[in-house]
């Protein structure tokens, strides 16, 4: 699998569940850097949407420990293959103390 070219492989991962990337995760170290590009591809993708700088955006979640929820959370931790909704909208939560710099970040 390895030998592939990423955009094929990634259209192979598409419709692989969460836990059978995890155990191909496990499975070789040189299969963790695939699945967390994978991943990372995915959620820049998605997150690409709503925000213009996604390394900030998932920085800023990091830091303030805000989540993202919902249907485009769902989108990122299902099959992408059955995924088949429309993402229309990124619900996210934070906590009180860091509400000002999610809003801040958010409207920016």
């Amino acid at each position: 699998m390895l030998w592939l070219p990423t955009e094929d492989v990634h259209a192979i991962l598409d419709h692989l569940p969460l836990d059978a990337l995890q155990k191909l995760a496990c499975v070789l170290s040189a299969f963790r850097v695939v699945v967390v590009n994978y991943f990372n591809r995915r959620k820049s993708v998605l997150f690409a949407k709503y925000v213009d700088d996604v390394a900030a955006f998932v920085d800023m979640l990091r830091d303030t420990g805000t989540v993202v929820s919902g249907s485009l959370a769902l989108r990122l931790l299902l099959p992408q293959a059955s995924t088949n909704w429309p993402n229309t909208d990124m619900d996210v939560y934070v906590s009180v103390p860091h509400k000002s710099t999610v809003i801040s970040f958010l409207l920016d």
